[in-house]
């Protein structure tokens, strides 16, 4: 292989990235999912949003991080949109006298046409989760089954509205989903 003066500075600059990450533990460390105060230099009191991993829309869900994604996002009225996710960045608190760690998340669902900012249908609170363990519920995922039995064929959006009931301030997060209703589906899917 030539050397290739550009090829060169790229890789240092990898190098740089991820040689603190290999010094410090081994390897690159996933995001925190849950927060549980304390355990970062900033204020627990602080006020904070809670997030969500890219959300996936799913043939089946079968528990945290055990799902089988769909190839398209293509259904028919009689199917259902699963969808699939993990909250973090989610306020957790621990109860006086060291009680359990609690959180509680809500999540809204709205369907639109695809563009249209009209709602055809809405869900508030379609998940009301309020975890109380002895360990910070950190590894939670969220899944939505919706119907789409009264929609015609067409583009359509949900919009999945997480809140965080036990936050103070900007406590909601948005995200956006595209899919498709058509009449039938071919034979092979």
């Amino acid at each position: 292989m030539a050397y290739s003066p550009t090829l060169r500075p790229r890789i240092a600059a990898l190098a740089l990235l991820l040689l603190p990450s290999l010094l410090l533990g081994g390897g690159p460390m996933p995001p925190a999912l849950g927060t549980p105060p304390g355990v970062d230099d900033d204020d627990p009191a602080k006020p904070r949003r809670p997030d969500l991993t890219d959300p996936i829309i799913c043939l089946n869900v079968r528990g945290f991080r055990d799902f089988e994604p769909r190839d398209e996002p293509t259904l028919t009225p009689d199917q259902k949109l699963e969808v699939y996710y993990e909250p973090f960045n989610f306020l957790i608190l621990r109860d006086p006298d060291a009680g359990p760690y609690r959180a509680h998340l809500v999540q809204d669902v709205h369907i639109r046409r695809a563009g249209n900012p009209r709602r055809l249908q809405s869900l508030p609170a379609a998940i009301d989760y309020a975890p109380r363990a002895k360990e910070p519920p950190t590894s939670l995922y969220l899944h939505t089954t919706i119907s789409l039995k009264d929609l015609r064929p067409g583009p359509y959006e949900v919009d999945l509205v997480l809140r965080d009931r036990l936050g103070d301030g900007p406590s909601e997060t948005t995200r956006t989903l595209s899919f498709q209703v058509v009449s039938s589906l071919p034979d092979d899917r």
